[in-house]
């Protein structure tokens, strides 16, 4: 046998009866031995490809968040001003109180996914010991 059949690795001496990368059992010509996959493990590389990406996913989250208060905050001052002229009429007022009240609606509710997925960070930078 010159490869171990379950991960590929080269055998390098006759006599093993493992194999030295995966730990699986070898078979050789005179003995059936079965064995179990091992699970491979991943490489440095996939581990800090898979922070990576989930790092540009927050990212991108927050900055649609950040986007979103900002028009609600703008929303909310155009309100606000409207409320407060005293040429606008009561219909313009009502409209603009309730875009009002939906402006800030919107804001405590971005708030609140900024401040999720900020704690959500955290914990999973603290698991996978990146504090």
């Amino acid at each position: 046998m010159k490869r171990c059949p379950n991960c590929g690795a080269p055998i390098e001496r006759q006599g093993d009866t493992h194999c030295a990368y995966c730990g699986s059992p070898l078979q050789d010509d005179t003995q059936q031995v079965t064995f179990q996959p091992q699970p491979q493990r991943r490489s440095k590389a996939e581990e800090l490809d898979e922070k990576v990406r989930f790092c540009r996913a927050l990212s991108i989250a927050s900055l649609v968040f950040f986007a979103f208060f900002i028009v609600a905050a703008i929303a909310m001052v155009t309100a606000g001003s409207i409320i407060n002229d005293p040429s606008a009429s009561d219909e313009q007022k009502r409209s603009a109180k309730t875009s009002f009240k939906i402006a800030a609606a919107s804001i405590i509710i971005v708030l609140g996914l900024i401040a999720t997925g900020t704690i959500f960070h955290i914990f999973y930078s603290a698991i996978l010991g990146q504090i």
